[in-house]
């Protein structure tokens, strides 16, 4: 990893341990909100109707909040763990000090419509007449995406589990030379994300009806 990225995942390290904190205190915060809530509504109807008293009010909600308490603590465990198994990839991923890069360069892409919410799509021509099709959450357009000149960097555990990503952008910003609507789409066989294939995309809707065969 670069200066840069050592830092930007230090960033992302204290951000973890921070949460970590956060999560470890978090039992201990469910139950005094509990216990806020049920003692206020226990002592709300002492002073209404002069009974019962407010130590038996208090002991009520005590009892009640500790009930909701047990119930919940299983989950707030399995988050805590959760929690910490993704600290420690992090970690062994700054010690691993890897990124994956993929550079892409394009002077015209095309974009496939959305559908169903599985995330923005397009397909960037290469040189060498191949074609690079780049999908997913992460790649819907902004102010300088999709781009000229940019890379995909990711950050993996050392199992290979993705951790974080981002995008850095070097050249302009594209616009679409046409767009693919959904409907056609669906009658295409689409390449997964990253993968690269030959042709032009002036033959785009023709190539990947082809592979359907």
């Amino acid at each position: 990893m670069t200066s840069a990225e050592l830092r930007l995942m230090d960033n992302i390290l204290a951000r973890e341990r921070g949460f970590q904190q956060r999560m470890a205190r978090a039992p201990l915060k469910v139950f005094l909100m509990l216990f806020c809530f049920f003692a206020t509504a226990c002592l709300a109807a002492t002073f209404l109707d002069r009974k019962p008293t407010w130590y038996v009010s208090i002991a009520i909600a005590f009892a009640v909040s500790g009930l909701v308490w047990l119930v919940s603590y299983p989950s707030l465990r399995r988050d805590r763990r959760k929690s910490l198994l993704r600290f420690h990839d992090y970690d062994a991923a700054i010690a691993h000090n890897e990124i994956h890069v993929t550079h892409i360069q394009s002077h015209s892409m095309v974009e496939f419509e959305e559908e169903e919410d599985e995330g923005a799509c397009y397909a960037f021509q290469l040189d060498g007449r191949r074609i690079v099709i780049v999908c997913g959450q992460d790649y819907y357009p902004s102010a300088k995406f999709p781009n000229s000149d940019f890379s995909l960097i990711e950050i993996r555990a050392v199992d290979g589990t993705p951790l974080e990503g981002w995008i850095e952008k070097r050249g302009k910003k594209l616009t679409p030379v046409r767009k693919i609507s959904a409907k056609t789409k669906r009658n295409l066989a689409l390449p997964s994300h990253l993968e690269v294939m030959a042709g032009h995309l002036d033959r785009l809707e023709e190539l990947l009806a082809i592979r359907t065969t």
